[in-house]
């Protein structure tokens, strides 16, 4: 194989780096997240969910680049860019350039497989938080659905004969 410009190289290992960084933030704010539910801060939650969606944003603008540049080394080399991949990119390079192309792909498939690990999690947290929360409305309002009514001492009345609590609303 023709080894590709370093110059070109230089391009694909910045945006490489770049997304490993974006992920790297991603993970952060992930477990943040995770935090946040635990503790159930529904404030602190909300504002993480918008550090997410504008983490997320530059994370695909990086992976734009990276593609780009990914295109570009594959016009170069006169192949369509769907038959290169990065592990193949890393024997034709140069010995600097080699070394920092192989552990910019490892360390992206590690942040990369933690982020999604850690988002897995959140998303069951969250499932479970749900159906949780499904069942104490099943047990508070029964299976009906309809809050129930009650008197001044507590006990239970017809919804049509009295109020939600003493009877007069």
């Amino acid at each position: 194989m023709v080894a590709p410009s370093p110059l070109a190289l230089d391009a694909l290992l910045a945006a490489t780096e770049d997304e490993t960084r974006a992920f790297a933030g991603l993970l952060r704010l992930a477990h943040r997240q995770r935090r946040y539910m635990v503790r159930q801060d529904v404030r602190r939650l909300a504002t993480v969910a918008e550090a997410i969606a504008a983490r997320v944003l530059r994370a695909r603008e990086v992976a734009a680049r990276r593609q780009a540049a990914l295109q570009e080394i594959a016009a170069g080399l006169g192949r369509p860019p769907h038959e290169i991949e990065l592990q193949q990119l890393a024997p034709g390079a140069e010995n600097p350039q080699r070394v920092r192309l192989e552990a910019a792909l490892r360390r992206l498939s590690e942040v990369g497989g933690r982020l999604y690990r850690a988002n897995t999690q959140n998303h069951l947290l969250a499932r479970f938080s749900l159906d949780l929360l499904a069942e104490q409305q099943r047990l508070v309002l029964g299976e009906t659905g309809a809050a129930g009514h009650y008197d001044c001492s507590g006990a239970a009345t017809r919804p049509a004969a009295r109020g939600a609590i003493d009877g007069r609303a």
